[in-house]
């Protein structure tokens, strides 16, 4: 089973830096490289390459940044809350909590976003060991996601109601 989903992600990483080099080959511009460099960068991070995670984070952020400023947001956004995560998850929280706190409704009222916002921030605090902060985070979050659309019974909004009950511990 490892084996496979190993191959899986390997096969996934080509195929996503085939696209990064052809997109940035045929020059088809900030936008659609910076979808791809986000999408690069969570496939990194989900197979533990967290230094390349990194770095396609930051050329993505990069490339929002060359964009007109009204079509920046909320995947800037998004990328810089993926950046917070991987500093999250390898014990650089300052960074991460700098992110998570100044990216917090800089994609204005999207609920996705904010949903995401408030979760990074109640995973952050809940590392900082701040329970009563990332029970508020958590409880913010699985609001913006029920408003959303996403329903009670859905796999997200079950985590942060679970995510809900360990901070209260």
């Amino acid at each position: 089973h490892c084996a496979i989903l190993g191959q899986r992600q390997q096969l996934a990483l080509a195929h996503l830096r085939q696209a990064r080099d052809l997109t940035i080959a045929d020059q088809f511009g900030p936008g659609l490289l910076a979808e791809i460099l986000d999408e690069l960068g969570q496939a990194e991070f989900k197979a533990g390459l967290y230094d390349e995670a990194e770095q396609s984070l930051l050329q993505a952020i990069e490339q929002h940044q060359n964009l007109e400023p009204a079509a920046r947001e909320p995947w800037l956004s998004v990328s810089q809350n993926l950046l917070g995560q991987v500093y999250h998850t390898t014990g650089r929280y300052e960074e991460a909590g700098r992110i998570f706190h100044e990216t917090l409704g800089q994609a204005g009222k999207n609920s996705h976003v904010l949903s995401l916002q408030h979760e990074c921030l109640g995973k952050y605090f809940f590392a900082m060991r701040s329970y009563a902060k990332a029970a508020e985070h958590h409880k913010k979050a699985r609001e913006h996601a029920l408003s959303a659309g996403y329903p009670k019974e859905d796999p997200a909004v079950i985590n942060l109601t679970g995510q809900i009950g360990l901070a209260l511990l």
